[in-house]
């Protein structure tokens, strides 16, 4: 596995958060999890990103020289 930043993002006041991971050699989305915890139970579903916004998040990296 390459060296990756991995996002936690969650709120305590919700019951749900999210996990993003990223290439750091080419800041490509490797994975994102949403968790939805429900009682004493987890669930999983699984994150789906449209073609525009995986087109943008491209858009957006920049390699600096």
């Amino acid at each position: 596995m390459p060296y990756y930043l991995n996002f936690d993002i969650s709120d305590e006041s919700v019951n749900y958060g999210y996990t993003i991971l990223i290439d750091l050699e080419t800041l490509e989305l490797i994975d994102i999890n949403k968790s939805i915890t429900k009682g004493n139970t987890t669930y999983n579903p699984k994150v789906e990103l449209g073609k525009k916004c995986l087109t943008e998040y491209k858009k957006g990296i920049k390699i600096l020289d």
